[in-house]
């Protein structure tokens, strides 16, 4: 793989939805190779109405949760990006 490929995140709207879903992430020279490939691989039977193409380093991941033990949220902050499926998140830090 080219040295020069970033990763993208790529978000789709269906016809009945109304807002943007993450359907999954791949790897271009820009935003504009992004969205081409994005309709190529994730739109080819017609399913999105609209997409949008994120570069990963752009996306700044929190997750709240409630534990067991206690009934106030502990909302753990990623120091950089984590939404693809395939990336093990590790490097959580309390916020």
């Amino acid at each position: 793989m080219s040295e020069h490929m970033k990763l993208y995140e790529v978000f789709i709207r269906s016809r009945r939805g109304l807002d943007h879903k993450h359907v999954g992430s791949l790897h271009a020279e820009d935003a504009a190779q992004a969205l081409e490939y994005a309709r190529d691989v994730y739109t080819r039977r017609s399913e999105g109405v609209s997409i949008w193409v994120v570069n990963s380093s752009d996306v700044v991941a929190v997750t709240v949760f409630t534990t067991p033990w206690t009934t106030s949220p502990i909302v753990m902050q990623r120091t950089t990006s984590c939404l693809t499926k395939s990336t093990t998140c590790e490097g959580f830090q309390h916020a």
